[in-house]
């Protein structure tokens, strides 16, 4: 006897089936950025095997031996939107949706698995749109199917007026968001308790401490959140602080004005603590009674996708406009005290409050640029993107860590 190994590969094949349902009776496959449980990483539980092709695989892949190169001046991706009369608020959101790197390696693999009777589900037309994005096809995609969803799930978008951007992107993943199942496969109907893609990559949590002003007591809510507003110099509402002397070149590389707002400023103003005035007395646990309190908000839990919406539109009584103030915002955001992120997309607003029209500028591979101006999409300079006005702001975590 020689003593060696013997390899039967239909035995080997067997035992590999046998194996991966052991794993499977034992506990779920986690989703890419989940946690991954001790038990998983020792061995039981539900394993990451290699992809082995099969016949009919192999077979597909002789009769196509043409491969598609990613270079890095590949425009696979980069695809105008028709514009339907109006829909430009439409256009913008869903090529920064399409740029999004989590939500396009959700759709291009093919995880949706859809449970509605109907056609009339959002997350299967944002997976086609996908599917047509990054198909190499150039010419402008008519996106009719998507409208007509958006008009029938959102009724308050329907209509050939024009809408705000940033309403459409709240009704959008609100809409995602329902028409999602979570890994237990049931409706994503809490917010606080919701595993679908959309709650992954955009959710955070929002923290809020009420604190007494005679006894110091503080109250905790922690409330999710998809996109954080912030107030601008030059609103009705008072703005506090600005940098201290103005300097913003370390932030983005580029030389702006003396004094101009950063989006640091906004950040500052939005976590300040806030007197809430005896008109807002809150009834203290401590104390049993009505008493003055502060208010104070905190990021608690960061999102993968960290999107930033400048309140550049004012809407009161007495007042309609356009705020125009120029912000200035870094490529990087870990200077802002957070996580390190990454700009990856900016949709801006031409015009005035009435007339106007909205366009983005979304990031291509690692350094690249377009603007996407519905059915025209033109290369971009860094020097382009954060001159622009900015309306929403995209930044994504450059490294995704286990919770």
């Amino acid at each position: 006897m020689c003593q060696d190994y013997i390899y039967d590969k239909e035995m080997e094949q067997i035992a590999k089936e046998e194996q991966r349902k052991a794993w499977k009776m034992q506990v779920k496959t986690p989703m890419y950025f989940e946690k991954v449980p001790s038990f998983c990483a020792a061995g039981i539980g539900e394993k990451y095997s290699t992809w082995e092709p099969t016949k009919r695989e192999l077979e597909l892949l002789r009769h196509n031996p043409k491969r598609r190169r990613i270079t890095s001046n590949c425009t696979i991706g980069l695809r105008g939107l028709i514009n339907l009369g109006n829909t430009c608020f439409m256009n913008c959101i869903v090529q920064a949706l399409t740029h999004t790197p989590l939500l396009r390696d959700f759709f291009l693999s093919d995880r949706h698995k859809c449970e509605m009777q109907s056609n009339s589900c959002l997350v299967c037309e944002m997976s086609q749109l996908f599917q047509e994005f990054y198909s190499g096809h150039r010419s402008p995609h008519i996106p009719f199917r998507l409208l007509h969803l958006v008009w029938t799930h959102a009724r308050h978008l329907a209509g050939y007026e024009q809408q705000d951007a940033h309403e459409f992107l709240i009704a959008a993943l609100d809409v995602l968001h329902r028409h999602c199942k979570d890994d237990n496969g049931k409706k994503a109907n809490n917010p606080n308790h919701c595993n679908c893609i959309i709650d992954q990559i955009f959710t955070g949590g929002l923290q809020s401490d009420v604190t007494c002003q005679v006894c110091h007591g503080v109250s905790t809510t922690i409330d999710p959140f998809w996109d954080i507003s912030l107030d601008l110099p030059g609103s009705s509402t008072p703005f506090w602080p600005l940098s201290p002397g103005g300097d913003v070149t370390a932030l983005n590389g580029e030389s702006h004005a003396t004094g101009a707002t950063t989006l640091m400023d906004c950040l500052r103003r939005f976590t300040r603590p806030e007197h809430l005035g005896s008109s807002a007395k809150i009834k203290c646990s401590g104390c049993h009674s009505y008493q003055e309190s502060t208010k104070q908000l905190t990021m608690k839990k960061l999102p993968i996708v960290a999107c930033f919406h400048l309140k550049r539109f004012e809407h009161s009584a007495k007042l309609r406009r356009k705020i125009t103030t120029y912000v200035s915002f870094p490529l990087e955001a870990g200077n802002l005290g957070m996580t390190e992120y990454s700009l990856f997309a900016v949709v801006n607003h031409q015009g005035t409050l009435e007339s106007g029209h909205y366009t983005t500028f979304i990031r291509q591979h690692k350094d690249q640029w377009f603007k996407c101006d519905d059915a025209i999409i033109t290369k971009a300079s860094i020097k382009d993107v954060l001159d622009s006005e900015g309306y929403l702001l995209f930044y994504h975590k450059q490294f995704l860590e286990y919770e």
